[in-house]
């Protein structure tokens, strides 16, 4: 039987240690990052951001009991749920699940367990005015979500924004 090897990319990185290489590759040691505090009950670990695609990737831990109101995604998202049980508008959904969702969707959940999530989130989370529509004025974008993770020191593995970047999306619902 052949041995398989594997070439490490110069400056390999250590088991603690993340790191993105020259050639845009990285390897994000999530395990390593600290959870910040996102609201109350709803902590997050920002894996990754890519300004040109405007996607977001972060891990979401949910205490038992919380609600997420009302909200929607500006671009599609998609979350699994790692472990943990949560009550949606779609269904029951359990650790290995997966929830897909267009944007300007409005959707709430209910995490009945302590759950995490692995959350993949095109332009943004927005939240809603006072008629119960997407307020363009209230999203969570790729700029904010770094700002949260540069704020609580643990921004040194994403990719800063490029020079002049704003969201190019704008939050609506989607009519179905």
């Amino acid at each position: 039987m052949r041995e398989l090897k594997i070439t490490r990319l110069d400056g390999f990185t250590e088991e603690h240690e993340s790191r993105v290489y020259p050639d845009g590759s990285a390897l994000v040691r999530g395990g390593s990052l600290p959870w910040i505090a996102w609201a109350d009950g709803l902590d997050a670990k920002v894996l990754s951001i890519d300004w040109e695609k405007e996607m977001m990737v972060f891990l979401l831990k949910n205490r038992r009991g919380l609600k997420a109101d009302h909200h929607c995604h500006v671009g599609a998202a998609y979350g699994y749920l790692v472990s943990g049980f949560v009550e949606t508008e779609l269904g029951d959904v359990h650790g290995g699940d997966l929830i897909i969702e267009p944007g300007g969707v409005v959707h709430d959940a209910l995490s009945i367990e302590e759950s995490i999530y692995l959350s993949i989130v095109f332009y943004g989370v927005g939240g809603l005015d006072e008629n119960g529509e997407p307020d363009d004025n209230a999203v969570l974008d790729c700029m904010g979500l770094y700002q949260l993770a540069v704020g609580a020191g643990c921004a040194d593995h994403l990719t800063p924004p490029p020079e002049g970047w704003s969201r190019q999306v704008k939050a609506e619902r989607r009519v179905n």
